[in-house]
């Protein structure tokens, strides 16, 4: 995929925010976003990265729903339309597909997910 960027006229790797309460869950997701040749950007709440934003502006954003403070929904709402937010939930629910479709979600992962199924949707994001 690091060609992918080169052949797309970038001249650095995508960065992509994590933001995931779970330490574990962080690193694991930071990982694959390595693996792919994107850089990842992590953070431990929505709070963290709303006080303090990347350096670098990402080029999309992973954020679980649920975490202590602002929720992940509550993030996106901040956040779209300006980035692309893929938003994860191990409780998914129709109300909460509806309200992620208003709030501009460009993805919602139900867990579990595979990694094939995150890298899909950034792939699909960021072509």
């Amino acid at each position: 995929m690091p060609d992918r960027w080169i052949e797309a006229g970038l001249d650095q790797p995508p960065q992509i925010a994590i933001v995931e309460d779970d330490d574990d869950v962080r690193a694991a997701l930071a990982a694959l976003i390595d693996s792919i040749g994107c850089v990842g950007q992590t953070f431990a709440s929505a709070d963290a990265y709303l006080d303090q934003p990347p350096t670098t502006p990402p080029s999309c954003v992973i954020t679980d729903m649920q975490m202590p403070g602002t929720s992940g929904l509550e993030l996106a709402e901040r956040l779209t339309p300006t980035l692309p937010v893929i938003l994860v939930t191990g409780f998914p629910s129709p109300d909460l597909e509806r309200r992620a479709r208003s709030a501009g979600v460009s993805r919602l992962l139900r867990k579990p997910f595979s990694p094939g199924e995150l890298i899909a949707a950034i792939r699909t994001i960021l072509t």
